[in-house]
């Protein structure tokens, strides 16, 4: 058991990536694209826990140093994290043109059972579904 409360947050993220699930890959392309948060607030806890102890606890200068080049640290993997999101939308190019730029009738494929090729119900690309379709819209 950790007595920081960022460590302990931390180990909380790890058991909420161990227990989740995506519902489908459109949700996965949503997702990665957030994941550069993950390290842009980090590096934010720990400027906020850096600034904190300067401003109330006669910590050394060194040590406030040491925390705000762990922050820049952290900062500098949101470009790194955002690239995951760019490869994703690259190497997923064409499934995800399904769903951006849908074909006249692509619901006709109907690679779910449910007649509309997947689309994420927030797409609004459901509209010409079967009346049945749990991801109706309109």
């Amino acid at each position: 058991m950790t007595v920081n409360p960022l460590a302990a947050a931390a180990a909380d993220l790890n058991a909420v990536a161990a227990g989740y699930a995506p519902a489908d890959m459109w949700r996965v392309a949503i997702e990665l694209d957030e994941i550069p948060a993950v390290d842009g607030f980090t590096a934010e806890a720990l400027r906020t826990y850096a600034r904190r102890l300067e401003g109330e606890y006669p910590i050394h200068p060194s040590v406030l140093d040491a925390l705000e080049e762990l922050a820049v640290g952290h900062a500098q993997l949101v470009e790194m994290a955002e690239e995951v999101g760019r490869l994703f939308h690259q190497v997923h190019a064409d499934d995800l043109r399904r769903v951006e730029a849908p074909r006249t009738g692509e619901h006709l494929w109907n690679v779910d059972g449910q007649g509309h090729g997947g689309a994420p119900a927030e797409s609004g690309l459901c509209a010409d579904c079967p009346a049945d379709c749990t991801r109706r819209t309109n």
